[in-house]
């Protein structure tokens, strides 16, 4: 009978090719400190320079005031440099990335990831049916590697 390696004998782990190294971005960057979305029923993050990178990691916090029927979506965006406008990303699990407030109304917290598109990167929060006391309060923190 063959005995298993322990795992603590496996660490550290050391790549072996290149392709096992993946180049992150240095520490994930706050691209949002408790954004409320009420009243005010959108919200931009900055934009970010991505071009060195192909994938993206989200790290919300999503936290709903109030009782309604209020509901957050929360788009990437990606500049596009000719026009200077910024276009949703739906791909994957961002076409459906909504939370209502009965979702969120212990905070949630949640982590999606996606590609890199373009040069430039945002976060956009959208609220529909917000108000002064029906609303979202988020985070969000980004992180990127090749």
């Amino acid at each position: 009978m063959m005995s298993e390696t322990p795992v603590s004998d496996k660490l550290p782990w050391e790549p072996v090719s290149q392709a096992d190294i993946k180049v992150r971005s240095k520490e994930p960057l706050l691209l949002l400190d408790k954004a409320l979305v009420g009243s005010v029923t959108s919200y931009n993050s900055d934009g970010v320079h991505v071009s060195p990178y192909r994938h993206f990691v989200v790290y919300l916090r999503i936290l709903s005031g109030g009782t309604g029927a209020q509901v957050l979506q929360v788009i990437p965006q990606f500049l596009e440099p000719e026009s200077g406008k910024w276009h949703d990303y739906l791909e994957g699990v961002w076409a459906s990335a909504f939370w209502e407030d009965v979702d969120t109304a212990t905070e949630k917290d949640v982590v999606l990831h996606g590609d890199c598109v373009g040069r430039e990167f945002r976060l956009r929060l959208v609220g529909t049916s917000t108000s002064s006391s029906l609303t979202f309060t988020v985070s969000a923190a980004v992180e990127f590697y090749e």
